[in-house]
Parts: C-alpha cells; structure tokens; sequence
C-alpha cells in the first residue's frame, strides 16, 4: 500500500458510529475472554441465589437489596468514568504529541493485528472504542443516579412491575445487575488494551528519537 492509499483509508469512516464498529473487539484475546466469562458466571450465580432468597428460601443467605446496590454502584461509576475520561484525554494528547511525522508514517503504513487496518489507525480505534464506553457508562450511572433513587421514576417503575408481575421485575433487576457489573470489568479490560496501545507508541517515538539522534551525530 503507497502513502495516498494509506491515507484514503485512514480518512474512510465518515462518523463516530463508524468508527466504533470497525474497531477492534479486546474479546479477541484469550485473557480477556475468559476474565469476562468468569465474572459473568460469578456474577449470574450470585444474581441467581439471591433470586431464590426472594422467592422465600433463604438457606441462610442475606437478601440482596437490589437498589441499594445500584445506587452504590451508580455513584462509584460516576467517580470511576469520569476519573478515567480524563486520564484518555490526557493520554490521547500525550500521544498526538509523539506522534511526529517520522513516527506516524511507519505506524500508517504498517499492518496491525487486524490485517484491514494499520497500526496508526489501529490505534485511534482502540481509543475512540474505549472513549465510547467510558462515556456512555458515565450517562448510564448518572442516569441511574438521577432517576434511580429512592421514590425516583426507576424505583417508582420497579414498584409497579412489581406489583402486577413479580418475577418479572425481579428477573429484570437481575439481568441488568448481571450486565453492569459485567459492564465494570469489561471497561478494565478495554482500559488495559488503550494502556498497551499507549506504550507502544512511546517505544516506538522513543526509537524514532533514538535513530534520528544516532544520524545527526554521524
């Protein structure tokens, strides 16, 4: 591929929405299959005997309330996203000032892990994907945090499914306990592949300095 081409393609994705769907998926490696498998086998397990300490048979177990728990996690996810959002943006100017031409033409014309795209490219992906998440995680817990307390519009709404059809809105409860707390993990794991990507790009500028020191000595 010649540098037009590579630029052309650099340029292809015309909105955001595009962008994250090409982006690559951190479910492709093997360590971050399984961590989010075992938590959501955790998490389903637990989700599961607290359902069975609603029906009435304890076994001894404490009940689990639902809201109080959301609430918690709705205020630590605040905390957290908007902690770590701005750490990416700090991130994300460290690396735009790396990113000299003598360091960005090897990472746009070379090949990434995922053959269609480049390294550079490969790159803003990853930080426009995790970018997405943290953000659309940070609406959802302020969302909750709103609208979730007590006597709020999700508190008032569980009432009444409660009321008319019980396991439903327990069932549902659940479900939506099972995926955020997934939710935690996998903005970890995505943090952790941004962090990767970030230290490459520092080995690779710091090469490119060395080698550009190393020829004006000569």
């Amino acid at each position: 591929m010649d540098l037009t081409e590579a630029l052309n393609e650099l340029l292809k994705e015309k909105s955001l929405w595009a962008v994250y769907k090409s982006a690559p998926s951190v479910l492709k490696n093997r360590f971050n299959r399984i961590t989010l498998a075992c938590t959501l086998a955790v998490l389903s397990i637990f989700a599961v005997l607290s359902y069975v300490t609603q029906l009435g048979r304890s076994y001894g177990l404490p009940t689990l309330n639902i809201f109080d728990v959301f609430g918690k996690w709705a205020e630590v996810g605040i905390a957290y996203a908007s902690t770590i959002l701005g750490f990416l943006l700090a991130g994300f100017s460290v690396l735009f000032t790396l990113l000299k031409p003598s360091t960005a033409l090897p990472l746009l014309l070379g090949k990434s892990e995922q053959p269609e795209l480049s390294q550079l490219k490969f790159i803003f992906f990853v930080f426009i994907d995790v970018f997405v998440h943290y953000t659309a995680f940070l609406f959802w817990c302020f969302g909750f945090f709103v609208l979730g307390s007590r006597g709020g519009a999700f508190d008032w709404l569980y009432r009444w499914m409660a009321a008319i059809l019980p396991n439903v809105a327990r069932c549902s409860a659940l479900i939506i306990f099972v995926c955020w707390g997934a939710w935690f993990v996998l903005l970890l794991l995505k943090l952790k592949s941004f962090i990767w990507n970030l230290y490459q790009v520092l080995l690779v500028s710091l090469a490119d300095s060395i080698e550009s020191s190393d020829d004006g000595q000569k």
